[in-house]
């Protein structure tokens, strides 16, 4: 009896493994060749839609074009038919305006001129020829004017010397028409005083104080025509309206 050699197990052990593989192999070859048919992918279904002839729309590629940047287009309908190209649209430019200049931002001579005899002329049309007011009047058309030119004839008026002396005393009354430009005119004595001396003073004190300021714009007459009463008083002397 032959022993079997137990020095060499690893090539027993693969021998058996080799020959069992091998086996394995040739009964699935035989028996079930289809395992070893290649996979073929199954099929897939595609559906052939064509395009309505008026969406067929076919664009060039853009392979620089003209000058102008411009690609031709296709028409839908024959094929190959090259569309005509669009026209360019002109850039609008917005134009700067144009600033004035020196000469136009200045006024001449002449324009200055015309604009002082229209602003010395404006509204003639719509004003009165005259008004008669007192010297103390609160109408708020002449009370700030009539204020002015009350100030200007007391800076002016004075109590004469020989007066004093002799002790006179007495009140009169005037009338006089002070012009858009402030001119005066028309001076009269309404009332004397009883002493001439004193009468020519109060007269004096006018012509001394005019010309008067220029009326204002709101003012809405021609001339004014002022009526002022005069007191002469050894204590005091006043001027108020009549």
């Amino acid at each position: 009896m032959r022993h079997f050699d137990s020095s060499r197990p690893f090539e027993i052990s693969l021998g058996l493994s080799l020959l069992l593989h091998l086996c394995l192999f040739l009964y699935f070859y035989y028996y079930n060749p289809d395992s070893f048919k290649e996979v073929e992918n199954p099929p897939i279904s595609v559906e052939y839609i064509s395009p309505h002839k008026d969406e067929l729309k076919i664009e060039k590629p853009f392979s620089g074009g003209d000058k102008k940047g411009t690609v031709a287009k296709l028409k839908a309908g024959k094929p190959g038919a090259p569309m005509a190209a669009p026209e360019p649209h002109p850039l609008e430019v917005q134009k700067t305006p144009s600033l004035p200049g020196i000469k136009e931002l200045t006024p001449s001579l002449d324009q200055l001129t015309k604009a002082d005899e229209k602003k010395g002329g404006e509204g003639e049309e719509g004003r009165e020829d005259e008004e008669t007011v007192d010297l103390d009047s609160t109408d708020f058309k002449y009370t700030s004017y009539l204020h002015g030119v009350k100030f200007k004839i007391e800076g002016v008026w004075r109590y004469p010397e020989a007066a004093k002396r002799s002790a006179l005393q007495g009140g009169g009354v005037v009338s006089f028409t002070i012009q858009r430009d402030g001119s005066l005119s028309d001076l009269k004595l309404l009332s004397s005083s009883g002493y001439p001396v004193l009468d020519e003073a109060i007269l004096k004190a006018i012509r001394d104080a005019a010309p008067f300021n220029p009326m204002t714009d709101n003012m809405p007459v021609k001339k004014l025509k002022i009526v002022a009463s005069f007191e002469y008083d050894l204590v005091v002397q006043r001027i108020w309206g009549q």
